[in-house]
């Protein structure tokens, strides 16, 4: 589902409208918890930079979403249990 509103979103707002990147954010999210991470990273690195370029890399949810990338790069077995964006 979260795929779907991704497209529409971005098809109608453009890919850096914060509505999608929050959508992108829920989707990543939602993947990693599934642990597909091959599909959580590049979500991850594309919200990490828009959030580096536009609310700097010290804001709270820059380090949460670099956090969240960091974890599934580390530990590609993650626990899905785990807490994304915190």
């Amino acid at each position: 589902l979260y795929d779907h509103v991704l497209e529409l979103k971005e098809s109608r707002l453009g890919l850096d409208h914060p509505d999608v990147l929050a959508i992108a954010a829920e989707l990543a999210c939602s993947l990693e918890r599934k642990g597909d991470h091959e599909r959580a990273v590049p979500l991850f690195q594309r919200i990490l930079h828009w959030q580096e370029v536009h609310i700097g890399f010290e804001h709270p949810q820059t380090l949460a979403t670099l956090g969240s990338l960091a974890r599934i790069l580390q530990a590609p077995a993650a626990n899905p249990a785990s807490s994304c964006l915190n």
